[in-house]
């Protein structure tokens, strides 16, 4: 990584740090901070300090005498510590960048399915790639290996819940002995893997009654098991069911069936044909009855 080439300067600090300073006092020491910076430290002796800001020992002594305050020795070096924070602070946030930066494109580039990227993003820290500093191939390298590893770890995990849940339903058929035929244990297992894979699982109370309804719904009949699966699956559904057919037409078809008879009901307020006259009984010549 090159060299920060700038930092951060809180100007209200620096004006009421240096407010009782002359301009040359200022000068040298705003000059020493920058060759800290770019350093790393400054040498613990006058006259180098001197020839570096361009100065005659006399008139930097002068100066040094009133500026020194700011600086403190640290491994045969001088800094100010302030700096030294805040160089510190903008090394890590530009490492920690540099990290989630590089992590981010090897998610673009891997083109990982929605399960793999939550995986990645959930188990990925930061603090993990830290402490071997900013060689960008080796970042690149670790975090490609740390992937990988990481995929590794959700296969591992898949193939731990299939065995899971097989050892389960065979547990629950020998200790109820339950008489389940091959096709009917397979179509289970395919229901069980399903619900594996929605991170779903049962006790082994609430999967013997699931198997014991299940073989009455279905008859014992495979193909029947087969439809009810094919049936919640696509659903996406969290249970077995069977499909409803026809409830809701026939419903819609007793609707139309009463709408269209009471059509031809007369209401009573339709006055009846009297005399072949439909308005007989109303008018100037009617009968008050």
């Amino acid at each position: 990584m090159a060299k920060d080439p700038a930092f951060l300067m809180y100007s209200k600090d620096w004006l009421e740090g240096t407010a009782e300073y002359m301009p040359e006092e200022k000068g040298v020491y705003i000059d020493l901070l920058c060759f800290q910076h770019q350093r790393g430290g400054l040498p613990n002796d006058p006259v180098r300090l001197a020839k570096m800001v361009g100065l005659s020992e006399e008139r930097f002594n002068k100066i040094w005498s009133v500026i020194s305050i700011h600086f403190d020795r640290m491994d045969d070096r001088l800094v100010n510590r302030r700096l030294q924070a805040v160089m510190t602070e903008r090394s890590r946030k530009s490492l920690v960048n540099t990290i989630t930066g590089t992590f981010a494109g090897l998610l673009r580039l891997g083109k990982y399915d929605k399960k793999q990227y939550q995986h990645l993003k959930n188990q990925f820290k930061v603090s993990d790639f830290i402490s071997n500093g900013d060689d960008k191939e080796w970042l690149t390298d670790r975090l490609t290996e740390w992937i990988q590893e990481c995929l590794k770890s959700i296969e591992d995990g898949n193939n731990n819940n299939n065995s899971n849940y097989i050892k389960l339903f065979k547990k629950v058929v020998t200790e109820n002995n339950l008489v389940i035929a091959p096709e009917i244990e397979k179509l289970f297992l395919e229901w069980l893997r399903y619900k594996s894979e929605k991170n779903q699982t049962y006790k082994e109370t609430g999967l013997k009654n699931f198997i014991i309804k299940t073989l009455q719904e279905c008859n014992n009949d495979p193909a029947e098991f087969k439809k009810m699966i094919m049936y919640s699956t696509s659903n996406n559904y969290d249970g077995l069911f069977k499909e409803k057919k026809h409830e809701n037409n026939s419903r819609d078809d007793q609707r139309r069936t009463k709408r269209t008879d009471s059509y031809w009901v007369r209401p009573n307020s339709v006055p009846a044909i009297q005399d072949g006259n439909l308005f007989a009984g109303s008018g100037a010549n009617s009968q008050k009855p």
